[in-house]
């Protein structure tokens, strides 16, 4: 078997307006992800294997009796007032991967040691030398902590993981503070309307969500 490679640590935001977004990226190499419980760590990748852009194979500590999958997790955090979050992301796995959102699956590779799982591209050919499985979620977030899960299987140890996603989402006010110095430019109403400026937002506050904003 044909072996891979990388860790992940922190996560990083952008805001942007009209309506204002903020997004989150995680990715392996970049993200605290664990595995079974521990911190996952980056393995060399095997030049045939795929390379999703900006990130790097990881691998777990301890690994399960063959067969049985090993848990890999990261996870990231909404506010209270989220709307409209979104997750899409890419994943190579070795041999496969099932991917879960606050424990619920969303998606999952086929079972086996099928190639296009891990991008083998018969020959060193280095990054993208197979097309990654796609995965999203539009449903299942919570306020507070998130859980993005894979669950790696292989015929044969170790067990290998590269990926990399994008959560977007906008956030609704809860209290005339947040709309101050400047805050507004940041929010949006229930609806997600942006607000046309602090007033605005602090009679979207007031009114118990009742006037939208009218960015």
């Amino acid at each position: 078997m044909l072996l891979l490679g990388v860790l992940a640590h922190g996560t990083l935001s952008t805001n942007a307006s009209s309506p204002p977004t903020t997004t989150t990226t995680l990715a392996s190499g970049t993200s605290s992800v664990t595995a079974n419980g521990n911190l996952a760590v980056i393995v060399p990748r095997n030049a045939r294997y795929g390379l999703i852009p900006h990130t790097r194979w990881i691998d777990s500590t301890t690994h399960h009796p063959l067969g049985s999958p090993d848990t890999f997790t990261v996870t990231f955090t909404l506010p209270s007032g989220f709307y409209g979050a979104q997750l899409s992301g890419l994943v190579f796995a070795d041999n496969w991967a099932v991917v879960s959102l606050n424990g619920v699956q969303i998606a999952a590779q086929p079972a086996g040691d099928i190639p296009s799982n891990y991008g083998y591209s018969g020959v060193p050919s280095g990054p993208n030398s197979g097309p990654p499985t796609p995965f999203s979620a539009s449903t299942g977030f919570v306020p507070g902590l998130n859980t993005l899960t894979f669950q790696v299987t292989d015929v044969g140890p170790p067990e290998g993981l590269d990926f990399s996603a994008t959560v977007t989402y906008q956030t609704v006010p809860t209290a005339k503070d947040q709309c101050k110095d400047g805050g507004w430019q940041n929010l949006v109403d229930s609806s997600g309307n942006a607000f046309k400026n602090q007033g605005d937002c602090v009679s979207f506050v007031a009114t118990g969500g009742k006037n939208l904003g009218a960015g």
